[in-house]
Order: C-alpha cells, then structure tokens, then sequence
C-alpha cells in the first residue's frame, strides 16, 4: 500500500529535468520520463527561491524533486526519438518540500507557469 504522503499521485507527468544553461540563455535539459503526479489547476502566488512573488498557473504535486527551471507536460511521448508536446508545457518555478508528520516520507510541491517560449528542438525522450 502506497505511503499517505503520495497514495494521491494518480496521474502522470512527463518531465525534462534543467541541468543548465547553454551559451544562449536556453536551458539545457536532461529527460527523466514519466512521474506519478497530481496536477492542480488553480493560479496561486508564490515565492521564487530569490524570495519574489510570482504567480503560478498550477501546483504540480510528485514525490521527487525537480530543479527550477525543469519542464514537464501531461503528454505522454510515442516511445523514444525526439518529442515536442502539442499541449500544454509548465515550467517549474518553486519547490516545496512537505515533509510528513513523522518526517518519515517527504513529497514535493511545485509551482508552475505556462512555458511560453519554444520548445528545445534537441531534446529527446530517452
């Protein structure tokens, strides 16, 4: 039976974990694949890590961390090669991490806007 922490993580999401930058400014992105997920959509203000306001378009719940900056989508991609999502691509842009009661199991809260840029062309699914 799955911990109370994440037994809630019913849908899936697939993700492009941000190692870096390029010389561009673009970033520079690793695939992790799929994730369990919860996904919320309701905009909401936050804090970034620099400590500004922001405001997101969704809380994307998953039980591992992902860096600022990653992207992630509720597409799944047709096997491996390259892969450019049709719908919509959320940008991670805060990280929470909620540990639960005990401090036994933890699950990670992020805040995501729309990625409204164009999508790496070099990225691939694995």
């Amino acid at each position: 039976m799955p911990s109370l922490e994440t037994f809630d993580l019913l849908g899936e999401v697939y993700v492009w974990q941000k190692t870096g930058d390029d010389g561009f400014g673009r970033p520079v992105l690793t695939v992790v694949g799929e994730l369990p997920a919860r996904v919320v959509l309701r905009r909401r203000d936050a804090l970034d890590p620099q400590g500004n306001a922001v405001s997101t378009d969704a809380t994307v719940v998953t039980g591992e961390a992902l860096a600022v900056g990653s992207l992630l989508t509720e597409e799944t991609p047709p096997g491996t090669g390259t892969f450019a999502p049709d719908g919509a691509v959320f940008q991670v842009v805060t990280t929470t991490r909620a540990p639960d009661v005990k401090g036994r199991t933890v699950r990670y809260e992020h805040g995501v806007v729309r990625y409204s840029e164009e999508f790496p062309a070099d990225v691939v699914t694995g």
